[in-house]
């Protein structure tokens, strides 16, 4: 098979050989499924179609809602040697007409305004942009299959990650072996395909396996819970979700075949995972990564040693180090003298973005975190590089205020950012979604919660309520458009 193809591709032929009847996919819904075979026939018809289309050189951009036509249609376009530039659904078409001519898309494959249709688009150059997305002139790539992620624009504007078919075979072997998916399992995926989390653990890990996904969205398996979890044996989600679950359950548990439960996008506050682990008898575990390096390190809750706050070692083929941070960089501030920038080397991650190089240290990524590793090699992760914020001579990290604030029982989530104080220092400003909107806490007991768990520059001046955190599909906090308001 030519390099340019995923090997992902041999196993699912191998898998749709050895078990034909096997379900590869089923939509909670509709009841409708697809098997390994069907995959694999509708996969070869497709990347026909694409060719005699566009040809086996250029960007295909995916635009859509129906999970089963996205696998069919990613992996087609990606056996035709092209590169492949997923977008998440609710993307409206300014957007993705802008995203579109940022990747030098020529075609889309969009099922907006009805069935999937592979049609043009304006782009017919590659275009690349600087990070104020100003066009900076056109790349030339040439026939080589590639996924194309734009990053999630949390705490920074999105860039373009390019990752080749070697990354996601490395990606779906890494996870696979250090999570341990077996092709007895039934993976539930509820994060969108168009996120490099969802699709590494809902679609591209799973056949790698030879393991059956069912398809769901997060909040039609907390009101159809008992058919949406039937059968199924892991969960990867996102913080929202378990919390969702957990607090779906009241007194006795249900009946389930749960066996893994993990999250990814940020950290789980403790009060949930607990209660999660109270209405199920799972503890849940998590995933650390990013766009640009997938999917790196597993918090395996069956560990003896095992400590929700961290997120665990590196999965396979990853390696990890902390880079000390120089004194007279602005994070040195920080609390912890052991903390440093995460660095991060893995068969998986990404060779260029679109507009750049990355920034390499020793053919490791700079990820832009700050954490510690423990003596067992063990990852925490204490905050980011670009979030510090200046209170008067003190830095302070905006994640270890938000832990103490999630501490509180009255607290369902929180954000904390920079409100200006003058033009060289800042406060902090708290925005809370409280666990029972019609009863929120007195901010005055908030505030004196948290003043016994950190020192007074780190207790927020500004606390408001809100009923929900601007999120990505994914789960991330949008930090940047709360930040902005």
């Amino acid at each position: 098979m030519p390099d340019l193809q995923l090997q992902l591709l041999d196993r699912i032929a191998r898998t749709a050989t050895d078990h034909s009847g096997r379900i590869a996919y089923a939509q909670v819904t509709s009841g409708t499924s697809l098997t390994y075979g069907e995959l694999h026939h509708t996969v070869g018809t497709l990347r026909r179609t694409i060719v005699d289309r566009v040809g086996n050189q250029g960007t295909v951009l995916l635009h859509l809602r129906d999970q089963r036509l996205f696998a069919c249609w990613f992996l087609a376009a990606l056996q035709a040697g092209l590169r492949v530039f997923p977008v998440s659904s609710s993307t409206p078409g300014a957007e993705v007409t802008r995203l579109g001519m940022c990747a030098g898309a020529a075609s889309v494959v969009s099922d907006r305004d009805g069935p999937a249709v592979l049609h043009d688009t304006p782009a017919r150059e590659s275009l690349i942009v600087d990070e104020s997305r100003h066009l900076l002139g056109r790349a030339e790539y040439h026939g080589a299959a590639e996924l194309l992620l734009a990053t999630s624009g949390t705490t920074a504007v999105p860039r373009i990650v390019r990752r080749s078919t070697a990354s996601l075979d490395a990606v779906s072997e890494a996870v696979v072996v250090s999570i341990g998916i077996r092709v007895s399992d039934i993976v539930l995926a509820t994060v969108p395909f168009s996120h490099s989390y969802g699709l590494e653990h809902g679609l591209l890990a799973p056949l790698w396996s030879g393991a059956t996904v069912r398809l769901a969205d997060g909040m039609e398996v907390a009101t159809r819970r008992q058919s949406a979890l039937d059968g199924v044996t892991i969960i990867p989600g996102v913080p929202a979700l378990i919390e969702l679950l957990g607090s779906s359950i009241h007194g006795s548990p249900s009946r389930h075949s749960l066996r893994l439960v993990y999250t990814a996008g940020g950290p789980l506050p403790r009060g949930v995972g607990r209660q999660f682990e109270i209405a199920f008898g799972v503890r849940v575990g998590q995933v650390y990564g990013m766009t640009e390096v997938g999917s790196v390190t597993f918090n395996d809750p069956a560990d003896e040693n095992f400590d929700p706050l961290c997120v665990g070692r590196p999965m396979t083929g990853a390696s990890i180090r902390v880079r000390g941070l120089a004194p007279s960089d602005p994070a040195a501030g920080r609390p912890d003298a052991r903390d440093g920038e995460v660095l991060i080397r893995a068969r998986s991650m990404l060779h260029s973005f679109m507009d750049s190089e990355p920034d390499w240290d020793d053919g490791h990524f700079a990820s832009g975190d700050l954490g510690r590793l423990d003596h067992a090699g063990r990852l925490t992760i204490s905050g980011r590089r670009g979030l510090l914020i200046d209170v008067g001579r003190l830095k302070v990290n905006p994640l270890e205020v938000e832990a103490a604030l999630r501490d509180h029982p009255g607290v369902a989530e929180c954000l904390v950012v920079a409100m200006a104080h003058g033009s060289t220092s800042h406060r902090l400003r708290a925005i809370i979604v409280p666990r029972d909107h019609a009863h929120a806490p007195d901010i005055e007991s908030i505030r004196a919660f948290v003043s016994e768990r950190l020192p007074a520059a780190k207790i927020p001046r500004h606390i408001e309520f809100r009923r929900a955190l601007p999120r990505t599909a994914s789960g991330k906090l949008l930090r940047t458009t709360v930040e902005e308001r």
